[in-house]
């Protein structure tokens, strides 16, 4: 009795070491991020469709809503547009832990990131001027009007992280004071965490924001405030206006898997607190750099054409 009570001992203990190592860590012993990582589905819907009541769905369910933003997509499209981007965009749902998901949101359980009167106004707004600038038929006035997109400001690589129609690359270098996370998109974008500092006073902002982190066991929680959000931006659908606080949660599930969770905490644009996570797999493909600069030339030529057509 006594020497199976030892043997199964040491098999617990051989157990945890074992799945202690099953993650990259630092010489200092925490979780080791640095890598390129890269998420495995394309234009995932932030929010549940209507119809959908379950955040897991089947094989069958997965597949069907994959054809479903395929065909939202396409018949969205303007008039004039490249067919070669078109098929580069793989329309998958989004997996985590293995398990298809409706949507990225988890928390409220309806899969609604909960807007208040005044956010479903503004989005309104958007809406209609988007009407007006369909097929390149901008109304802007100047530079400043367009969105940050033409502008080469980013957003992908702001907090919480957005998705894009195409494939986004991160590359994180860590060392024990500081996290460094790189997003490969148009513009390239670069966020850099400072572990275990305070945050600066609230006077102070920036496009990027404050970032600062601690360590809650083998989790990475990341708090952002102090965002510079003149017009209101929307990263991956997610509007972030004054005042917003973003708290991000890393986690190496696996040595190739991280879960990103994110919760979003902002009066004026949200009744409450919500809550969305999805999956990046570490990848070996190579970062590029991503060049982009204010005042490029195709911000001049469709200010130029759109004052032409008036």
């Amino acid at each position: 009795m006594r020497a199976g009570w030892m043997l199964a001992a040491f098999a617990l203990v051989a157990s945890a070491e074992a799945q202690e190592g099953a993650i990259p860590r630092t010489p200092a012993g925490r979780p080791d991020f640095t890598g390129v990582w890269s998420t495995n589905f394309m234009l995932a819907p932030l929010e549940r469709p209507a119809g959908v009541d379950a955040l897991v769905v089947s094989d069958e369910q997965a597949q069907r809503l994959a054809q479903a933003a395929r065909a939202r997509r396409q018949s969205g499209l303007p008039t004039v547009h490249d067919p070669l981007e078109e098929n580069a965009i793989d329309f998958s749902m989004p997996r985590v832990g293995g398990q298809w998901r409706s949507s990225l949101v988890t928390e409220p359980k309806d899969g609604k990131a909960p807007l208040t009167e005044a956010a479903r106004a503004l989005l309104t707004r958007q809406a209609e001027a988007a009407a007006l600038n369909k097929d390149g038929d901008t109304r802007a006035d100047g530079p400043e009007a367009l969105g940050l997109t033409a502008r080469c400001l980013g957003g992908p690589g702001r907090a919480p992280f957005a998705q894009s129609p195409l494939e986004v690359l991160r590359q994180f270098v860590q060392t024990d004071r500081n996290l460094l996370m790189h997003t490969e998109a148009l513009w390239g974008e670069t966020r850099i965490v400072a572990i275990g500092a305070k945050p600066r006073p609230p006077a102070l902002t920036a496009f990027d924001g404050d970032s600062v982190a601690s360590w809650d066991g083998d989790v990475l929680v990341v708090e952002t405030v102090g965002m510079r959000t003149d017009p209101p931006i929307r990263p991956g659908g997610v509007i972030v206006q004054k005042g917003a606080r973003v708290v991000e949660r890393l986690q190496l599930t696996s040595e190739d898997a991280l879960l990103y969770q994110f919760t979003v905490i902002e009066p004026n644009t949200y009744t409450r607190p919500w809550s969305a996570e999805f999956e990046m797999r570490r990848s070996d493909a190579r970062v590029f750099e991503a060049a982009c600069h204010e005042g490029n030339y195709a911000m001049a030529a469709t200010l130029r054409g759109a004052r032409r057509a008036r």
